[in-house]
């Protein structure tokens, strides 16, 4: 099974972050692995990391959630 490897600005390119982004996820432990002085992500870590992502902006009210809902 070949594994896809990324580093920080193609990892950005996939996840549609800034590759500063990507490198903080890595310094902090989220994922990848330094080789020399690149990161290096697994696909497989994108896609998790994809998964638990939350959605971009400010979440929307509470009055606003619940006027759709009683939709």
């Amino acid at each position: 099974m070949e594994r896809e490897l990324f580093d920080a600005p193609g990892a950005a390119e996939y996840l549609g972050l800034s590759a500063s982004r990507i490198r903080q996820l890595c310094n902090t432990g989220g994922m990848g692995e330094k080789v020399g002085s690149r990161w290096v992500i697994r696909r497989d870590e994108l896609d998790a990391y994809a998964k638990t992502r939350r959605p971009v902006g400010r979440p929307p009210e509470s009055a606003e959630v619940e006027a759709e809902v009683g939709q």
